[in-house]
């Protein structure tokens, strides 16, 4: 007889923390390339990296965000993310975005590299029953909503009256270091550190819009939960990248504009015994 698993009889966790997600997916990467003689005859494959894993996950956020969500943060340290019986160790977050738009709740998605193993149970067994007590599927509470979360234009540059929606991303790269002979790294270093934010909004009371040249922006994004309390602030102090105007019949001219601040990367030193 087959055996199937239900959503409902999964849980996602970060750090041992629940996450009420909606969209899991990992996957693998072998990094392995033909080794070809000189007559063009294929001797074998060969590793030409170690396995790579991807993790990407979409879920309701609720209450503040942990600082090991942000991958602009100044830790490289690895998570653990588990879920249907399966965990991951040495997970590296890179990516976490966002978007805020009327009646909607706040859906984060975040991705991350691994390097490891999975440890896995047979979870259709250990997944059938859950325990009276457990943590999960608990009342809702705190939940992040687009009701009453906005975002300040605090030095006047988006040229809106009024803003629509908008999206907030931090994104980075993850850049490995390995001892000889080892296939998991001692040190996942973060390079290239972004954040991004994109606005829709209407145009009413900026001039000139064309020039984005080198404008710049600065900007506070405030995160609420539908009781409107307050549970984060973020902000951006970025360029001004790129603007689109837009109309269709029976519409309102609309604008779209993207914001990039580029952070510098970390600068730590490697510590090598001799």
């Amino acid at each position: 007889m087959s055996k199937y698993i239900k959503y409902e009889n999964l849980d996602f966790r970060i750090n041992n923390s629940v996450f009420y997600s909606n969209s899991i997916s990992i996957s693998l990467q072998s990094n392995i390339a033909p080794v070809l003689l000189s007559d063009g005859s294929l001797l074998r494959y060969a590793p030409e990296n170690t396995v790579v894993g991807s993790l990407s996950c979409e879920f309701f956020l609720t209450g503040n965000i942990p600082s090991y969500i942000f991958p602009n943060s100044d830790s490289e340290s690895p998570i653990n993310c588990s879920f249907g019986g399966i965990a991951i160790e040495n997970c590296y977050l890179k990516n976490m975005s966002f978007s805020v738009a009327d009646y909607k709740p706040i859906v984060m998605k975040v991705d991350f590299d691994w390097f490891g193993r999975i440890n896995s149970t047979n979870s259709t067994l250990r997944l059938n029953s859950i325990p009276s007590n457990s943590s999960r599927n608990v009342p809702l509470t705190g939940l992040a909503h687009s009701n009453f979360s906005y975002l300040i234009d605090t030095n006047k540059s988006f040229g809106f009256d009024e803003i629509f929606n908008f999206s907030y991303s931090e994104q980075c790269d993850r850049l490995p270091f390995f001892e000889i002979g080892e296939t998991i790294p001692f040190r996942v270093a973060k390079t290239n550190k972004i954040k991004n934010v994109s606005v829709e909004g209407n145009i009413v009371t900026k001039n000139n819009l064309t020039q984005i040249d080198g404008t710049n922006t600065y900007s506070e994004l405030y995160i609420k939960d539908y009781e409107n309390n307050l549970l984060n602030i973020l902000n951006i102090s970025g360029k001004l990248e790129n603007r689109s105007i837009n109309i269709q019949s029976e519409g309102i001219l609309q604008s779209n504009l993207s914001i990039t601040q580029r952070i510098a990367p970390l600068r730590n030193t490697l510590w090598v015994n001799l």
